[in-house]
């Protein structure tokens, strides 16, 4: 399945990332680049049981991002500073799979990720608390209405979040939405400043693939 959190923003979605303590306001703690391996689990509201997806982000500054759901359910997410692109593979082989595309300007996503880049003190979308190895972010109320989260908790890999000084410090990340869903995700095989292909966020449709263009 795509991650739950990108059917309500820009498709509708949100990827969200990790964050600050008072050592991470340096210009440099978005690295240019960056590939990740995630794994996301919440809680089925049908079920009650946890359920969870895996997959891949690659990021590259600016506006450029490629999320790749690997299992249970393969889909595919890309966007560059014109297009993005959202593709699910069919379900049946020999069926038809299905992409939609539309102009990625106005995608919260990118242009949050893209904001980390100069660092965040004194950023207006959100507010941040520290406790051990926790980072609290409580987003304003703009910011809520944009993402549809109400607030969002990292943890570190250390003891204390305040020593972390590079967004590779963080691997563990809880959403929470308006409607009180939380989601979690944990992150491995972090790797900075990472050389994309230069068509990597491009994405190339296979053929039996119906189009779906929107605006």
């Amino acid at each position: 399945m795509f991650p739950s959190f990108f059917k309500a923003i820009d498709l509708k979605l949100f990827i969200f990332f990790y964050l600050i303590s008072f050592s991470l306001f340096a210009e440099d703690f978005l690295p240019t680049s960056f590939s990740t391996d995630y794994e996301e689990s919440f809680k089925s509201a049908a079920s009650g049981k946890i359920k969870k997806s895996f997959g891949k982000i690659d990021y590259k500054y600016p506006k450029q991002i490629r999320l790749e759901v690997l299992n249970p359910d393969p889909s595919t997410f890309v966007a560059n500073a014109k297009t993005s692109w959202y593709y699910t593979a069919p379900f049946i082989e020999g069926e038809e799979g299905q992409v939609v595309i539309q102009s990625s300007k106005d995608l919260a996503l990118t242009k949050f990720l893209d904001s980390l880049k100069k660092g965040l003190k004194g950023n207006e979308a959100f507010s941040v608390t520290m406790k051990a190895d926790k980072l609290f972010l409580k987003f304003a109320e703009k910011t809520k209405k944009q993402l549809q989260l109400q607030e969002a908790t990292l943890t570190s890999q250390t003891s204390e979040a305040s020593k972390v000084t590079t967004l590779a410090g963080f691997n563990q990340l809880e959403l929470v939405h308006l409607d009180g869903k939380k989601l979690n995700f944990k992150f491995s095989n972090f790797k900075s400043n990472v050389s994309h292909a230069v068509n990597h966020f491009e994405f190339k449709i296979p053929p039996h693939t119906k189009q779906n263009k929107t605006n």
